[in-house]
């Protein structure tokens, strides 16, 4: 029998020690398993890796079905795994394991803190025909859709690790660069510094923008107010606290200037504002930022 098509073998390295590598990848799929892979009908809740040679590998939808992508055929934590492919030249589920390829699995210790993963697609001969096809489609440079997307789970857990001295590094960071956008009226740039359903409320106006369209559409109405002049947004007394999924809520003061031509500065009242600021793919956002103008108490 044939063997070909060849197999397909991709590869990343993740800053985790091998452990915390493997543990990631077996643990946690749905963080990194790709959104357009997916077997059952209704929206997927969890996808699962059942921890031994025959095990099961399924995922699981929000109405309770189940749809099983194949078993476990090595289990050797924390180095190597390899399981079965149950999907047919049309990329639809089978049932049996004899027709399905495989995918192997390998975690190699770089040194302590650094491990390489190499995902490969194995007998790809098994599907027959539609082999050649379906080695296409697999095909292609390091790390590949799903590895990439691994790695950013990764960091993500990285990141939710930092000490608080890290964090706030990052914090003050994100808001630099955020503000440098909007003073720079990079409009949709800075909105894209908020997620998609992202939102900013000025208290004292009463009004709130939802979503990156609607930020960008009230921006550059606001543009014109904006010409001649140089504006920047100053942030400071920054406090922030964790929620138990990673997510920030951060509290700082802020203070606008306006410069004119002439080079006179004339200042904006103050505000406090509250932010919610979430992880996206490692990267921080903007969840919501509930804005309130400084007046004095009654």
């Amino acid at each position: 029998m044939s063997q070909s098509p060849p197999d397909v073998r991709k590869s990343v390295r993740v800053n985790v020690p091998i452990e915390r590598a493997w543990a990631i990848f077996t643990e946690r799929p749905i963080e990194w398993w790709p959104d357009s892979h997916v077997l059952v009908k209704s929206p997927r809740e969890q996808i699962t890796f059942e921890p031994f040679v025959g095990g099961r590998y399924f995922e699981r939808a929000v109405d309770g079905s189940e749809c099983q992508w194949g078993v476990m055929l090595e289990w050797n934590p924390p180095k190597r795994l390899a399981m079965t492919w149950r999907i047919n030249g049309r990329w639809q589920m089978i049932d049996n394991d004899e027709a399905a390829s495989e995918i192997e699995v390998n975690f190699t210790e770089i040194s302590p803190d650094v491990t390489e993963v190499e995902l490969a697609h194995v007998k790809l001969w098994k599907h027959g025909p539609d082999g050649e096809a379906i080695h296409r489609a697999l095909d292609g440079p390091s790390p590949g859709e799903t590895l990439a997307k691994y790695a950013k789970a990764v960091e993500r857990h990285l990141k939710l690790g930092m000490s608080n001295v890290e964090l706030d590094y990052e914090v003050r960071a994100f808001y630099a660069r955020q503000m440098r956008l909007l003073d720079n009226l990079q409009i949709v740039e800075y909105a894209n510094t908020f997620t998609e359903d992202g939102w900013i409320e000025h208290a004292h106006r009463g009004e709130k923008a939802v979503g990156r369209e609607t930020m960008i559409a009230g921006m550059r109405a606001a543009l014109p107010r904006y010409q001649g002049i140089v504006v920047r947004h100053w942030f400071d007394h920054l406090t922030f606290n964790r929620g138990e999924n990673g997510d920030i809520n951060v509290t700082y003061y802020t203070l606008v200037t306006r410069t004119d031509a002439a080079g006179n500065v004339t200042f904006e009242p103050t505000f406090t504002v509250d932010d919610a600021l979430v992880w996206v793919d490692g990267e921080l956002q903007t969840k919501s930022r509930y804005i309130v103008k400084d007046t004095p108490a009654q």
